[in-house]
């Protein structure tokens, strides 16, 4: 077992690194830093894609190993995948081989999204989160839900924001009664 934890953090410190490095070009060439043109060669045809595609793979297997830094990262990965959509769908299966308590940290900005394209992709994790822990999302859900009903015209995007409250409401019916009682006051 010594030798799988040393494995997996080596793993986990590599996928991190190859991230952070395609990302510091990314930045970059977001940032239009192009010294020498080498930013236009790099990023030229596809392969902005194909490098925030890495960004994204790196930094879920990272997770996957248990590495907190990837943890950190995944709000940047939120933000690399609106303004890069085609690579959206590398985060489908990936998500499902990550413990759902990794995500505690960025849950505000998980919630934040559930509103945009990706929020369809990140449905199955914040339902998991909702059945298993129900009192870590409860919170930055309902600051989010008048803003996220309100701002999707996608059919699909509000069932699954009426789902999401549905259930919390079931698992947290103490906290509905605690704002009530507030507003009240």
């Amino acid at each position: 077992t010594n030798i799988c934890l040393a494995k997996e953090n080596i793993l986990s410190r590599d996928y991190n690194e190859l991230a952070s490095l395609c990302d510091d070009y990314l930045r970059r060439y977001e940032n239009n830093e192009d010294e020498n043109n080498l930013m236009h060669i790099l990023f030229s045809g596809d392969n902005v894609n194909k490098i925030a595609d890495i960004i994204v793979k790196s930094v879920l297997s990272s997770m996957k190993y248990g590495s907190n830094e990837g943890v950190k990262r995944f709000s940047r990965l939120l933000q690399i995948i609106e303004l890069y959509p085609n690579i959206m769908e590398s985060i489908t299966n990936r998500l499902q081989e990550i413990p759902c308590w990794m995500f505690f940290y960025c849950l505000y900005q998980i919630t934040a999204y559930l509103d945009k394209p990706i929020g369809l992709k990140l449905y199955l994790l914040i339902e998991q989160i909702v059945k298993q822990y129900p009192q870590s999302i409860v919170y930055s859900f309902k600051l989010s839900y008048e803003r996220l009903q309100y701002s999707t015209n996608d059919p699909i995007l509000k069932h699954n924001l009426e789902i999401i409250r549905q259930k919390l409401d079931r698992h947290t019916p103490l906290v509905n009664e605690f704002i009530q009682a507030l507003n009240q006051l």
